[in-house]
């Protein structure tokens, strides 16, 4: 072979090794590049997998919240949904009654001795909180320039908080913190807010159907109980004293000459009449204790473990204080005076009826012994349960005090 063949052999070679060099410079570039695509379709798959599993979340928290009627309950699926929705190690939902914290639903780190103390002195807390009704993030606590308007947890670097807004109205808040930080984040704050949004739609739903709930059950005049939830009680309460030989008494109450103050004052001043007495009361009684319009000017108690020696005692505080109340009108002031009957459960009675028919005897016969007072009866020679520590006694079957004998 010639020096010239040989150069020509050498030069080809060359050339065929600078070919392959950039075919496998291409081929590398190329399997980069589709590397590169592949995770950026992996990113797309599992941003488009966290969006479908966040939207259903969110329709199945909906579905929930439009199940439940119960305010904490509703509070409670917040924590629920929000633990799929928002990474974090403490949540408080707050329920917003007439500016204070009427309910709390506290997890993670926000559960603890300390923030629990904190919020046994509520509402002062989240008072400045609660005064406010736009959405907060903090990514960091230590570039944080604006502090919290609630108590952090000491370990906390990131939180946020959002209302939960229904009827231009805030039912609530949500409140998030996560001992990392940069845990919480715009993204994290819209996913809250989405929550929030259905769950304060859910609150005020609860809210309503409690107020329906509670106005079926109550005298829109007096706020005592209507007669309804007084039999519903009666009975209920009838049927634990006779399985547990409890004590159960009525009292009777009817105002005295209440149609002479409609007829001289007029219906508007009779009807603030019977609210300051159902007021007056309402104080008296013990929450266990029922306390009812019966009808009219008539109300009725119904207390519980209590023997008639207590509920005449009972009723002679109701009579003296509703003597004491002062009535001004632009035609004179005035008092009214009330009558009391009161009876016992006996051991004989089949229902609760049997005590109410006795109580409204015992106040007919204070209204023909002449008004402003009490008769407390039983029927001669039966047997009846006595609470602890009292002491009965009979005369011609009106009840006295042991102090009167």
């Amino acid at each position: 072979m010639t020096e010239e063949a040989a150069e020509d052999l050498r030069n080809l070679l060359r050339h065929e090794t600078v070919a392959r060099q950039k075919a496998e410079a291409l081929v590398l570039q190329r399997n980069r590049e589709l590397k590169a695509k592949a995770l950026e379709l992996d990113r797309l798959m599992d941003g488009e997998r966290r969006a479908r599993h966040q939207v259903e979340v969110l329709r199945s928290a909906l579905q929930s919240f439009t199940r439940e009627l119960a305010p904490r309950a509703v509070l409670e699926l917040v924590g629920t949904f929000l633990r799929q929705l928002v990474p974090h190690d403490g949540l408080a939902a707050l329920r917003v009654r007439g500016g204070l914290v009427a309910d709390e639903v506290l997890e993670g780190m926000l559960s603890g001795d300390v923030p629990a103390a904190v919020l046994r002195n509520r509402p002062a807390p989240w008072e400045r909180l609660i005064a406010e009704s736009q959405p907060m993030l903090c990514v960091d606590v230590a570039n944080a320039f604006v502090p919290p308007l609630w108590p952090l947890h000491p370990a906390t670097r990131s939180w946020l908080v959002t209302p939960m807004r229904a009827r231009d109205r805030i039912q609530g808040w949500i409140v998030v913190e996560s001992r990392t930080p940069g845990a919480m984040t715009e993204a994290q704050l819209d996913l809250t807010e989405a929550l929030a949004n259905e769950a304060a739609i859910a609150l005020d739903n609860a809210n309503l159907f409690g107020e329906v709930q509670r106005l079926s059950v109550t005298d829109a005049l007096t706020g005592l109980a209507n007669r309804r939830r007084l039999g519903e009680f009666a009975h209920q309460e009838f049927q634990r004293a006779v399985r547990h030989d409890l004590a159960l008494c009525v009292i009777m109450l009817d105002l005295d000459f209440f149609k002479q103050v409609n007829d001289e004052y007029g219906h508007a001043v009779g009807d603030r009449v019977l609210a300051s007495v159902g007021a007056a009361c309402r104080a008296a009684v013990r929450a266990t204790d029922v306390a009812a319009r019966y009808g009219g000017e008539e109300l009725c108690f119904l207390l519980l473990e209590t023997d008639a020696l207590s509920g005449h005692d009972l009723a002679e505080r109701l009579r003296l204080r509703i003597s004491r109340l002062m009535f001004t009108t632009d035609s004179g002031s005035f008092h009214v005076t009330a009558s009391f009957g009161v009876a016992q459960r006996e051991y004989a009675d089949a229902s609760h009826e049997e005590i109410f028919a006795r109580a409204d005897e015992a106040l007919y016969q204070a209204k023909r012994d002449g008004r402003d007072r009490v008769v407390t009866r039983r029927l001669e020679g039966r047997r009846c349960p006595t609470a602890r520590a009292s002491r009965s006694f009979f005369i011609s079957g009106v009840l006295l005090p042991t102090n009167l004998k």
